[in-house]
């Protein structure tokens, strides 16, 4: 087993390229992320609506 380890902080999977686990290169070449963007709450929806009408 590697030694090295996914530079995502959480991740505990072993290190497969870029010091990047297969999950996360993946995701970075195909996506150019690392991570899902965080979802935005729906009353900070709401209040942006609100400004753009």
């Amino acid at each position: 087993m590697s030694d090295h380890y996914c530079h995502v902080i959480g991740c505990c999977k072993p290190a497969e390229s870029e010091g990047l686990c297969a999950s996360h290169f993946t995701r970075a070449l195909i996506y150019g992320q690392m991570r899902s963007a965080a979802p935005r709450p729906a009353v900070a929806h709401a209040v942006s609506m609100r400004a753009d009408a």
